[in-house]
């Protein structure tokens, strides 16, 4: 990491807080960006960030957008938005507070700790654990705390009374003439589409001559609370359910996200040829569905993604419940990490299969 990235952003991060903006802005106060490269960029403060930390969080990626699109849209917080995170967020931590990686970070790049507001910046993305910061990051990441600083700066008074009005702070940045143009509207729309994989035309082939069931398929992904050491990779929990035949398939998959590809069709060949193929399929994951959206489309199955449905997370979240008990979310070699992920759908199929009421799970199954 480049030094003088890191003490520029620790140096307008704590020029934040000697202008106490942590008690002027929440969590709900945007900072939306436009840039005239075309990013777009969404920023907030968050004033108790990992428990009393003054942090700031920014989405600036597809997926990061997304994400905030749809935790902004569903009243709830559905169990395809749990470790569904993607972007960089940035804190200011007290000696006595920073973890190990951070202690580690900071002398690997000889940076002096100091008692109180050392710099910490992570990076989320889905299917992954929480990271350190790369240079690429950093770069982001100043350039937008540049942002903030210079409108605060220039438009103080019309962006409080912007955020006493519940909007949102929307700017234009030219970056090539160093000008900007400032709005005080409502949060701009969010979502955008994934480009879809190809289809799979080897894969539709083998059904090319298969009837199809009368049911519907609801895929339901979910992240667990384990990360692989070895990879940094959090595996993903796959939940197959047809409604009408109350039948159920639960698996994992326990690689990166890059090779969900390479995966997700050989567990679909096996509830397809198990099961049936139904008419139509809903997925509440975003990656899942663009992998599978045009292979689905020439077999003339109907799809959708939808990220919440209320009625089926609800049974899978019960379950889940009985499964978790109050596991912490945390690192295991990954043929530990394996045993856990093989308990784990052994148990739901039992669960599923149970009286919810009845059942009972001995934790230290899970833990041991």
């Amino acid at each position: 990491m480049k030094k003088e990235l890191y003490d520029e952003c620790r140096s307008i991060m704590k020029s934040f807080i000697k202008s106490k903006y942590w008690q002027l802005f929440n969590s709900n106060n945007f900072f939306c960006f436009y840039t005239s490269q075309k990013k777009r960029y969404l920023f907030n403060f968050i004033e108790q960030f990992y428990g009393n930390r003054f942090g700031c969080e920014l989405f600036h990626t597809t997926n990061g957008l997304n994400f905030m699109h749809d935790i902004l849209t569903y009243k709830g917080e559905p169990m395809s938005l749990v470790y569904n995170n993607d972007s960089l967020c940035a804190m200011l931590v007290d000696k006595d507070e920073l973890e190990l990686k951070d202690i580690e970070f900071l002398k690997k790049n000889k940076i002096k700790i100091s008692k109180e507001n050392n710099f910490i910046l992570y990076r989320h993305e889905e299917g992954y654990g929480r990271r350190m910061a790369t240079n690429k990051d950093y770069l982001v990441f100043l350039e937008v705390l540049c942002f903030v600083k210079s409108i605060i700066r220039n438009d103080y008074n019309q962006i409080i009374d912007c955020f006493k009005e519940d909007k949102t702070v929307l700017a234009y940045m030219d970056t090539i003439n160093c000008e900007y143009e400032i709005m005080y509207t409502h949060l701009p729309y969010l979502e955008s589409k994934l480009k879809g994989l190809k289809a799979n035309i080897e894969f539709a082939e083998e059904f090319k001559n298969c009837n199809y069931i009368d049911d519907e398929l609801f895929i339901i992904p979910t992240y667990v609370p384990v990360i692989i050491e070895e990879t940094d990779v959090r595996p993903m929990l796959l939940y197959f359910y047809f409604p009408k035949t109350n039948k159920q398939v639960i698996r994992y998959i326990s690689d990166s996200p890059k090779e969900y590809k390479n995966i997700i069709f050989g567990i679909l060949y096996e509830v397809f040829t198990t099961i049936g193929i139904p008419y139509k399929v809903t997925v509440n994951n975003r990656i899942i569905h663009s992998i599978i959206k045009k292979t689905l489309d020439i077999m003339n199955v109907e799809n959708h993604f939808i990220c919440e449905n209320e009625d089926v997370e609800d049974e899978l979240n019960n379950m889940l419940c009985h499964v978790y008990h109050e596991y912490d979310d945390g690192y295991l070699p990954k043929d530990k990490a394996l045993v856990f992920l093989d308990t784990i759908v052994n148990a739901l199929e039992k669960v599923a299969n149970a009286d919810l009421e009845e059942f009972e799970i001995d934790e230290e199954e899970f833990v041991s």
